[in-house]
Parts: structure tokens; C-alpha cells; sequence
């Protein structure tokens, strides 16, 4: 029987792997066999610095590591053949990418969320009516790069990656799952916490918390922002979706539809499409403005029943990722498959990659490279050859941009094809449900 309905894995497309990190051999060496709480080495978080200069790769160990990026090949550094510290002193290197050192930061327990904030707004997700907020951070935020790590204790360590200033942000009771930064340059720092709660953080005030959020009834496996910085979603245990207000701190509504734990969400780059992941095999698009169901994609076929999908069935999707563009998304399950789907097709991923074991992904700067972070503690890298945007979808971001809100404008002379266009309504809905 098929992975998809008349389709098998061998029948898609396979990713090319560009490169791989892995964990060095004398720490593979004392490891046990089983994973323990001092020595595990999983990396459950991936992420790429927002001006492109490093990858942070939580590499078991209670450490983590900055490894540089280069730009122009999209690749990591590659210092096998080179020793980097030589590099960095010798003229005929003109590569800036080998003048910078891996960096390497203690943690002092097991790292489970990463990401990586900066002071410089991401004018692309902003509103196009709104004017862009300037604020005033002292010398040593200006520009900054911030690295964010979550630990299983509760505690949360960040990183200026220019000037090498660390800040402990204690409140937590438990593990941190997930950290985000909001994306509008405020270094405002969202938390989701297995003690049940999602506290905000304000970097700009000596990491500061702001305010605590409770509304999930058990752990919070993760959050996100929504591009311009109006919406908060949260997700976590016993099937809960949550979407905040994030400029009132309110919680606006919650979404029914998951038949098990939730661990992972994202916003799409225009802020109208939200994706959780599931251990119920599936990932739901929503409207997050409304709470309608916009498509449903499984990861094992035939679709399981609700009553299966709720236990141990062997497809728990781990965690999703967006691409730039809003065309695609990313997830890793645990049947050892690295998948890219278009989010007009719940039928088949149009992309594949064997990853042994995956936690965690995540795409790059331009959509073009995928990492994921496996339980071994390495982090596989695949090429994605975009689809090129069409004008229709490129306008569609725009309106998105300029109007969050889209199905609460008043817009009788839209065509209802446009209408639904715009609201992102024609995505294929329930060809995966229950009933077929």
C-alpha cells in the first residue's frame, strides 16, 4: 500500500543533500546507548541567523555551536581541509565567511528551542499602511544578533552574537519547548514553557518579563508570531490550539480539530495562513483570523481514524517550517521522511528526503536550503529548488500585507473566486478526511 493515495515515496521527488553536521566521534564514543538527561545529545531545534552569517546547531553536550554561513554558496563553512584559526590570519584568504570563528556556548543543561532575534525590523512582514517603530536600545543592541536558548530547567540563556554578552531569563518552572523573537525589531521574546505557560520577555530592558500568558491546560510545546506582530499562537497537550492577541495580550480563540498533542506552529510570510503539526499525523492550515480550517495534510494513508491518530501510530510529525515564499512548507515525522509540501496540494509532498530519526527543521533565509536536526544530534542539510512565484501569488502576499484582516473587509464588488483566492479558501479542504 502507498505512502498517498496511488502515490509511494519511491514516486516523488528526492531533495539532494548538500552537507551534514555531525556530533564529533569521541562524543558519540561516550555516549550510552540509551539517551540519558546529562548526555543526551538530540537536536531538538534548528535555526538560521536573520542576517545570514551563522547556523545555530544545538549539538548535544549542553552546548551549542555557531557554525558560519556562507551566503553565496548557501552552505556552511567547511573547515575538514582548512584550519579556521589559520584561515583567519592569513591575507590570501578573502573569504569573509572563513574569517569567522565557530563559536561555541556553554549551556549547563540540555538545550531543547533555539532562534535567533535581531533589533533591525523585518520590513518585508510589516504592513505596508503602518509607519515602521524605532527604538531607542542601548549602544550594544543597536544592530544586534541575539541568540535565544531555551533549557530543560526553565531557564533561558541569550547570546549577543557581536559582542558576546550572555543574559539569564529565569521564570520558568520547566522545560522551555519553544522560543520565538518578534519579528518587527522590538527583541520582544516569546517562551512556551511544559509548566503550562507563555511568558514574554523584553531584551530591550535587560530581559525583563513583561507579561505571563495561561489559557493551555497543560505543557506548551510551541509558539509563533505572526509577521506583523498582531497575532500569538500557541500550541501543546491534550489537542490545544491557542491564538492570542499579541498587542493586548488577550487570548482571541481557540481551534478544534487535532485529535492529539500538538507540537509545532508557524505563520505563513504573509501572516493569513497558520500551520500546526501533530502527533495525529497531520498538519492543519487555518485562517487564523476566523479559525476556519483551510486544509488538512496527512502524513500516512489511509487517514487514521481519530481513535488511532490519539495513540502511538507511528507518524508523530515533529515540527513544520515555512518557506519564504508562502508556497511550501516543511515537516519532519517520525517514519524517518523529510517532507516539502505545496500548500495547493494535500495529495503528496512534491519533496522527500531520508533523514534518520528528525526532531526539527528549518529553512533558510531564501527558502533555498532545509536543515534538519535529528535524534543523533546531527543536522542534515537538503537543496529545495523553488517554484517560481506567479504574479497572482506575489499579489496575493501584498494584500495580505497591506490587509491582515482580509475576510472582515467589506468587499461586495470582489469576485467570490478572487475573494477565496485571497483568502487562501481554495486550498484543497477534507480530501483526506475521515470520510473518504
Amino acid at each position: 500500500m502507498g505512502t498517498f493515495q496511488n502515490t509511494s515515496l519511491e514516486d516523488i521527488a528526492k531533495a539532494s543533500v548538500i552537507t551534514e553536521l555531525e556530533i564529533p566521534v569521541q562524543q558519540r564514543e561516550v555516549l550510552p546507548s540509551f539517551h540519558t538527561t546529562r548526555s543526551a545529545p538530540e537536536t531538538w531545534s534548528v535555526a538560521f541567523a536573520p542576517d545570514q552569517s551563522y547556523f545555530a546547531w544545538s549539538c548535544g553536550n549542553r552546548i551549542v555551536k555557531l557554525i558560519p554561513w556562507d551566503k553565496e554558496k548557501q552552505n556552511i563553512y567547511n573547515d575538514r581541509d582548512n584550519d579556521q584559526n589559520n584561515n583567519a590570519d592569513d591575507p590570501t584568504v578573502n573569504n569573509a565567511t572563513s574569517r569567522r570563528n565557530i563559536i561555541t556556548i556553554p549551556c549547563k543543561d540540555l538545550v531543547r528551542s533555539l532562534t535567533f532575534g535581531t533589533s533591525v525590523p523585518d520590513k518585508k512582514s510589516q504592513r505596508c499602511s503602518v509607519s515602521y517603530r524605532l527604538f531607542g536600545f542601548p549602544e550594544v543592541l543597536n544592530n544586534a544578533v541575539i541568540l535565544a536558548i531555551g533549557l530543560k530547567n526553565g531557564k533561558i540563556k541569550t547570546y549577543n552574537v557581536n559582542s558576546g554578552e550572555h543574559v539569564l531569563l529565569v521564570d520558568h518552572k520547566s522545560v522551555v519547548r519553544d522560543i520565538k523573537f518578534n519579528p518587527d525589531g522590538s527583541l520582544f521574546l516569546v517562551s512556551a514553557s511544559h509548566d503550562s505557560t507563555l511568558k514574554v520577555w523584553d531584551m530591550k530592558d535587560d530581559g525583563n518579563m513583561v507579561v505571563t500568558l495561561k489559557g493551555h491546560p497543560k505543557a506548551v510545546y510551541g509558539c509563533a508570531i505572526s509577521p506583523d506582530s498582531s497575532m500569538l499562537a500557541s500550541v501543546g497537550e491534550q489537542r490545544s490550539v491557542i491564538v492570542w492577541d499579541f498587542t493586548r495580550y488577550k487570548l482571541l480563540r481557540k481551534l478544534q480539530g487535532h485529535h492529539n498533542m500538538v507540537t509545532s506552529c508557524e505563520f505563513s510570510a504573509d501572516g493569513a495562513v497558520l500551520a500546526t503539526a501533530s502527533y495525529d499525523t497531520r498538519v492543519i492550515l487555518w485562517d487564523p483570523y476566523t479559525g476556519h480550517l483551510l486544509s488538512q495534510f496527512s502524513h500516512v494513508f489511509p487517514v487514521l481514524s481519530p481513535m488511532f491518530a490519539g495513540g502511538s501510530n507511528g507518524h508523530y510529525v515533529r515540527d513544520i517550517s515555512f518557506s519564504p515564499t508562502g508556497l511550501h512548507f516543511a515537516t519532519v515525522c517520525d517514519d524517518s521522511v523529510l517532507r516539502v509540501w505545496s500548500i495547493s496540494n494535500n495529495m503528496k509532498p512534491i519533496l522527500v528526503s531520508s533523514v534518520q530519526e528528525p526532531l526539527s527543521c528549518a529553512f533558510n533565509h531564501d527558502g533555498t536550503v532545509l536543515a534538519a536536526g535529528t535524534r543523533s544530534g546531527s543536522v542534515q542539510f537538503v537543496a529545495v529548488h523553488q517554484e517560481l512565484q506567479t504574479l497572482k501569488h506575489l499579489c496575493r502576499m501584498t494584500l495580505r500585507r497591506c490587509y491582515p484582516n482580509w475576510n472582515e473587509l467589506e468587499a461586495p464588488n470582489i469576485p467570490i473566486v478572487l475573494d477565496r483566492y485571497i483568502g487562501y479558501r481554495d486550498v484543497p479542504i477534507d480530501v483526506f478526511s475521515e470520510d473518504h
